[in-house]
């Protein structure tokens, strides 16, 4: 038999570990996790990440050039629950491009919440590529600028140690 379980990447990881789970299904290269342990991982495919914003925004007007627009631009994001280690790599991606988030972020632990705010052009965010793409398709009023690519790598973890024959 085959149950699905979706959980945040920790819940998913913890599932995991603790035995609750045969295979798990999740980005790696954000912090040390179970990729650096006993797991065997099988890469799946690599995901670049973009910054999401109002296509009337003055950055994207201007030609998306000056990053430094962006630095008192309001900005939601993931959680660390829903993605340790994501902060830490939205950070290096910021600074790599020339911006920083200056002012606190609003932090939710799942997508829908933020996709209503980018949407509405109350705030910006940095997304993966393929949820950027379908917000742009969905919301013509917002833009996907890309920031850095194959940043996300999404792979399938388990357990060397298995006897399940999956």
């Amino acid at each position: 038999s085959v149950e699905l379980f979706t959980g945040t990447l920790r819940e998913v990881q913890s599932s995991l570990r603790n035995g609750d789970s045969d295979i798990c299904f999740s980005i790696t290269g954000l912090e040390p996790t179970l990729e650096q342990n006993t797991y065997a991982c099988q890469s799946l495919w690599q995901e670049d990440l973009c910054l999401v914003i109002r296509k009337d925004h003055p950055f994207v007007t201007s030609g998306g050039k000056d990053f430094s627009m962006l630095e008192n631009e309001l900005f939601t994001l993931l959680d660390e629950e829903a993605a340790p280690g994501y902060h830490t790599l939205l950070q290096v991606v910021c600074s790599e491009v020339g911006f920083h988030i200056l002012k606190p972020p609003v932090y939710y632990t799942k997508y829908g919440p933020m996709v209503i705010q980018i949407a509405t052009g109350m705030y910006a965010s940095i997304l993966p590529s393929d949820l950027s793409a379908h917000l742009c398709a969905s919301f013509p009023n917002v833009t996907a600028i890309p920031l850095k690519k194959d940043c996300l790598n999404y792979c399938a973890l388990w357990d060397q140690d298995s006897q399940n024959a999956t």
